[in-house]
């Protein structure tokens, strides 16, 4: 959130927070195989199981377009877009059914009405133009759909796909960050527009593999003194939480090398050991539990809340600080009230309505074992 609300200041946030796009994709693997494993090897069925995940993301979503779309509109009447008003409703429709847009316009983000932002600096090729961070629930949602292979494949055949994607990822980097930046450092921030959209399929198999592959793996301990140290250093949920924002905070690529590292090698050892840390005491329990409450939402609602803000707030350009405060205060209450009132009832309702005897069964039986 933080990023993109100053990617167009003068003093940009959180350079790398892109990579935290990889540790979800990780994260979501083992937290989906952790909910969903046994209830598929059970005899969940597909339909059934999709279902869930469409209950779960999509009602969010659904509100952020509701925002987004509208948000949209008017940055192409204040002259922040270049979409056609037939672009924008055959991209809107397109999103709302969850499908890209693949399209070539550009929309100039967070620069506010009254600044003169040169169409050249718009951000071009959105597949979610109305709400751009949506990209990744996109293969979020593709990813859900893979785990019904995956979650009957072997460990060896597991890390062929992750070997075979990571060598992928690494080739389709090198030559995106040849082509941005004429040398050759590695590009790994793909997959959110028209024109590097298919490299989101390697960067979503790569690492929701790896995060099935953390669940299979982090029951067994890592071999000495490799684990020692690695427990050592990551003694308890604080150190995460540094670690996380180091991580984000560091305003150096060195070419490419440091998302590599993080992609490759700390995320996924911060998942593994993250599953064998309990919380800090009470208060760690529901900070940790309020954090993961309140991702998804402000995930779907800060960039749509955030155009808004930036275009109607008078001095955006000349007091960005307050503009960055504003949107993100806003974006909480927002994502607060929303998911209180709209988002959990609605998906109490839906589950409720397609829920039977025999899931609700199968949810007895899973318990049991």
């Amino acid at each position: 959130m933080l990023m993109h609300y100053s990617e167009n200041t003068a003093n940009p946030l959180f350079k790398n927070a892109d990579i935290a796009v990889d540790l979800f994709f990780i994260l979501s693997g083992f937290v989906l195989m952790h909910s969903y494993r046994k209830k598929l090897l059970l005899g969940l069925s597909a339909r059934e199981y999709i279902r869930k995940r469409i209950i779960r993301l999509y009602p969010m979503f659904a509100i952020s377009m509701a925002i987004g779309i509208p948000a949209l509109l008017i940055a192409g009447a204040a002259g922040l877009a270049d979409y056609p008003l037939r672009a924008m409703i055959v991209a809107s429709l397109n999103n709302l059914l969850f499908i890209p847009y693949l399209g070539d316009h550009g929309v100039g983000n967070f620069v506010g009405a009254a600044a003169q932002f040169p169409v050249e600096r718009f951000t071009v090729g959105e597949i979610f133009p109305a709400n751009p961070s949506a990209w990744s629930l996109f293969f979020e949602m593709i990813a859900s759909v893979a785990l019904l292979v995956l979650v009957r494949l072997q460990k060896r055949d597991l890390i062929r796909i992750i070997v075979g994607s990571a060598f992928l990822l690494l080739a389709t980097g090198a030559l995106l960050g040849w082509e941005h930046k004429g040398a050759v450092p590695m590009f790994f921030g793909a997959g959110w527009g028209t024109h590097n959209f298919f490299v989101g399929f390697i960067r979503v198999a790569y690492g929701f593999t790896m995060g099935v592959l953390v669940y299979l793996l982090h029951e067994k301990p890592l071999p000495q003194p490799f684990g020692g140290v690695l427990s050592g250093i990551l003694r308890n949920d604080i150190a995460l939480y540094v670690l996380l924002a180091v991580l984000v905070a560091c305003p150096f690529g060195i070419k490419g090398l440091f998302p590599m590292a993080v992609i490759f090698i700390v995320a996924p050892l911060m998942v593994y050991r993250g599953a064998s840390i309990a919380p800090s005491g009470r208060v760690g329990a529901q900070f940790a539990h309020f954090l993961g409450w309140l991702s998804y939402p402000v995930y779907c609602l800060h960039f749509p809340i955030g155009r808004l803000v930036f275009i109607y707030f008078p001095h955006s350009q000349q007091h960005p600080v307050q503009t960055i405060a504003i949107s993100v205060a806003l974006t909480i209450v927002v994502s607060v009230i929303a998911t209180k009132l709209i988002e959990e009832p609605v998906r109490t309702y839906l589950t409720r309505k397609f829920a039977s005897r025999k899931r609700e069964g199968l949810k007895k039986a899973g318990s049991v074992v």
